[in-house]
């Protein structure tokens, strides 16, 4: 009987990217996500949901046509913020103020405001995309 790998715990979004290396692969375990049986560096597309990360071999179909998906195109750093969305940590997630004047990347597990003039939130993925890609978000 084939064991079912456990699902990590947090991570709240589905996310596709069009760039496909070792060292997203390596930032993506880093996060805590955990691969699946087959990732290939040679593939076409990129994949996470559920804590998991994937190539293309194992998509029942083209993942950027999904619904509950984001797809990225071939924003490594938006990808990379996307992925750090949980709601159990707040590790390498970018927190903002109300006017997105000012961003900060929390690099411990619970973010704390050390200006106490300047009230962050964590940032939405509309927030995220409209940082690392203006030009991409839909009105």
């Amino acid at each position: 009987m084939k064991k079912e790998k456990q699902k990590p715990n947090g991570f709240t979004q589905a996310c596709v990217i069009t760039v496909v290396d070792n060292d997203l692969f390596d930032k993506l375990d880093q996060l805590g996500y955990q691969r699946t049986s087959c990732v290939f560096d040679d593939e076409h597309f990129l994949w996470i949901k559920d804590g998991f990360f994937g190539t293309e071999d194992e998509f029942d179909e083209t993942p950027y046509k999904c619904r509950q998906n984001t797809f990225i195109g071939n924003e490594r750093d938006m990808f990379l913020a996307i992925a750090a969305l949980r709601d159990d940590s707040d590790y390498m997630q970018f927190f903002t103020t109300q006017d997105k004047k000012d961003w900060t990347l929390c690099l411990q597990t619970k973010f704390i405001n050390d200006n106490t003039n300047k009230e962050y939130h964590k940032a939405t993925v509309v927030e995220l995309m409209e940082k690392f890609a203006p030009n991409q978000v839909e009105e």
